[in-house]
């Protein structure tokens, strides 16, 4: 027993170092409570043309085709004639991005998400304003008849 003791001491040892050094928040079961990104869902379409054309066209970069084949048949193009032009029917493809906007929860601040003090239920215990945000610097303005040193 005491020989299977030795054997899983490192092991328990290594997850007890790796779970000490997790964020705060991963202990409390709240995985990235200190972040409050902004996901944001950006959608494209191609220029018209050509149906048979289109099928080989692709996305700017970073976007990808959510339609198939030669595209939605939803547009019009125009063929330029001698005094007039030509208005055709045409196809396009839709193309999304998702782009993440990393943000702080109220109650964090920096580019880490600190945590303010006081904590993030009760920024400055209550007795103030916690400059928060990625661009806050975690300092507390205390109300009218306060001064506190944090």
């Amino acid at each position: 027993m005491s020989a299977q003791w030795i054997v899983s001491f490192p092991l328990t040892l290594t997850l007890l170092v790796l779970t000490a050094c997790l964020p705060g928040n991963l202990l409390r079961g709240e995985p990235g409570a200190s972040h409050c990104d902004r996901r944001t869902l950006i959608t494209s379409k191609t220029q018209c043309r050509s149906c048979t054309l289109n099928k080989r066209i692709q996305c700017p970069n970073g976007y990808t085709k959510v339609t198939n084949n030669t595209g939605t048949k939803d547009c019009r193009f125009y063929i330029p004639l001698r005094i007039y032009s030509l208005a055709v029917s045409g196809c396009r493809h839709t193309c999304v991005k998702e782009v993440v906007d990393v943000e702080c929860c109220a109650g964090y601040w920096g580019p880490d998400c600190m945590e303010c003090p006081g904590g993030a239920a009760s920024p400055c215990r209550r007795k103030g304003v916690c400059i928060d945000g990625m661009g806050g610097t975690g300092m507390c303005n205390c109300m009218v008849g306060w001064n506190v040193n944090w």
